[in-house]
């Protein structure tokens, strides 16, 4: 039998017809390339990204494609090199396969020279050519023909990779249309991810807009987000009913880390980004500068949600309601050894605003300063019309030089039951209540200090309020007949 095998087996080898083997390769591209455009190297680069994906679909696994520097339009192939402006085109990321731009490409010395500033890739949504910026108002004209989704991932693993590009100029929404009801051609102008994951590294998501996500939208899956940038993206520009101008996730967990969300917009909440409907995400030593909600959360919103935030850092993001971040709808987030500073909120929260929360969020080791809004401009919690009680634990925090034009410079706390523990409330001014304004029936402070809070309203320094149990607390550089102005003075146990 042996004999028999060996014997069939040189035939067909003589005869030239044993089917290749295919292994793993890399897949070059590169418009300028001159050569038989089959992919092979960088003279014979393809010309177009996708007929580089097609490739790499075909192929056995892992595949790596390596993009140069220059724009990439998803409806350009060598079948359609002049574009067929189809809106539902999209670059689509395949599991096994790394997309990776920030190549100097053909004609270069060095072609495999990888720097992503130097070789800019960008992977652009304008189909038509036609988007101008508008100067100073932060939107731009002629975004209505550009494509739904730049990027998208649909059941993919972490294994479908994309590095160093820059993605802009998706535009998932019509001017013509309302929001709802769900439509994924509504979510993700940058990056749609849906029931999968991907992971995305040193990329840079720009000038992208939807009515739901401008940035990114990540639907049932479980990205990772290493590196990564968002800026200017906006979230529906005409309309209040939108959310997250940044990223926003949908039941959605994964991993961020190291990224930043810069000047991203929205009329609705959450302008850096928007957790939402039992989204849990590891959010580790990202930055939230700058960004604006016209309703709720300018630096991040979350609804139903309990995200982890581990040394991050909102500063200067603006808002209605929560400037900084805003928890809202049964949330539980766990906020850890964050700064939390210059935001504000014109209405409450300038630092942090919890509302109708009915959850138990933690605070742990963050500086929350200099934030301003008219009730809480540190941190303020309120009931709302819902009722549902807020279970708050603050441990170790410094809440300083926070501003708030009514009561609670410092803190303002509605129908909460909390523990604020060791921390240190001071510098803050109000017109009442200084450091901590409470009409809450159930707050105990445990070894904390108050200084240097300065109210207008006479009796509303460290302290005003309910009476609240004051357990090895300082009230150091304060009236002490401030703690309290109402008919029981608070409880204070040594």
């Amino acid at each position: 039998m042996r004999r028999a095998i060996l014997t069939i087996a040189a035939v067909v080898l003589a005869a030239g017809t044993v089917p290749a083997v295919t292994h793993g390769k890399t897949i070059c591209v590169d418009a300028d390339a001159a050569g038989a455009n089959n992919g092979t190297n960088w003279a014979d680069a393809y010309k177009f990204l996708q007929d580089a994906l097609t490739d790499a679909n075909s192929s056995e696994k892992p595949v790596e494609i390596r993009v140069a520097q220059g724009v990439h339009k998803p409806d350009r192939s060598a079948a359609e090199p002049n574009g067929t402006g189809d809106r539902e085109a999209t670059f689509r990321l395949i599991s096994g396969v790394t997309l990776k731009g920030g190549y100097a490409g053909f004609g270069q010395t060095d072609p495999n020279a990888h720097d992503i500033n130097l070789y800019q890739t960008i992977l652009s949504g304008d189909l038509l050519g036609d988007d101008n910026d508008v100067g100073g108002s932060g939107i731009w004209t002629g975004f209505s023909g550009d494509c739904y989704h730049v990027v998208t991932a649909s059941g993919t693993d972490q294994s479908a990779m994309m590095e160093s590009f820059v993605v802009t100029r998706g535009s998932a929404m019509s001017l013509e249309s309302e929001p709802y009801p769900f439509d994924p051609n509504k979510c993700g102008g940058g990056m749609f991810i849906s029931n999968g994951s991907a992971t995305i590294k040193n990329c840079t998501f720009t000038r992208n807009v939807a009515c739901y996500g401008g940035g990114m939208y990540a639907l049932l899956s479980n990205p990772v987000l290493l590196d990564c940038s968002f800026s200017d993206n906006v979230s529906y520009p005409t309309k209040a009913d939108s959310f997250g101008g940044g990223m926003v996730n949908d039941q959605t967990s994964g991993r961020l880390e190291g990224c930043r969300f810069e000047r991203n917009t929205t009329r609705g909440s959450g302008g850096g980004m928007m957790n939402y409907n039992g989204s849990n995400p590891m959010v580790a030593n990202c930055t939230f500068i700058a960004n604006w909600a016209d309703g709720t959360g300018g630096g991040m919103y979350n609804d139903a949600s309990n995200p982890t935030f581990l040394n991050c850092t909102f500063r200067e993001n603006s808002a209605g309601f929560g400037g900084g971040a805003i928890v809202s709808g049964g949330s539980s987030p766990r906020i850890t050894n964050c700064v939390i500073s210059g935001n504000s909120g014109a209405h409450m929260g300038g630092g942090i605003l919890l509302l109708i929360c009915g959850g138990e969020p933690v605070i742990s080791d963050c500086i929350i300063r200099g934030n301003r809004a008219w009730q809480g401009g540190g941190i303020c919690e309120s009931s709302g019309a819902g009722g549902a009680s807020v279970h708050l634990r603050i441990n170790r925090c410094v809440i300083a030089g926070n501003r708030a034009e009514g009561y609670g410079g410092g803190i303002s706390c509605g129908s909460w039951t909390g523990i604020i523990e060791g921390s240190i409330i001071t510098g803050n001014t109000a017109w009442g209540g200084a450091g901590i304004y409470s009409y809450s029936f159930d707050l105990e402070l445990r070894s904390c200090t108050f200084s240097g809070n300065i109210a207008k309203e006479p009796g509303g320094g460290a302290y005003q309020g309910w009476p609240a149990t004051l357990r090895d607390s300082i009230l150091w550089g304060d009236i002490p007949k401030e703690i309290y102005t109402g008919s029981n003075p608070a409880e204070v146990v040594y």
